[in-house]
């Protein structure tokens, strides 16, 4: 995950049913590798959560 905007602060993974699956906090960088190894192919929604307060969310296709 990367973006050229405000430093992300934390990134969050959920399931289509709303639940956490993955996440980071504390992160203050440009970039965050996230490992998905472990999650079962499919749609999530991934947020970012951003140093300036903005939040962007966008859906992730998981293939394996």
């Amino acid at each position: 995950v990367s973006t050229a905007q405000s430093p992300i602060t934390s990134v969050a993974l959920y399931d289509l049913t709303g639940r956490l699956v993955a996440d980071a906090k504390d992160i203050n960088a440009h970039n965050k590798l996230l490992n998905v190894a472990s999650l079962n192919n499919g749609a999530y929604l991934l947020t970012l959560k951003l140093a300036d307060g903005s939040t962007n969310s966008t859906k992730l296709l998981i293939s394996k």
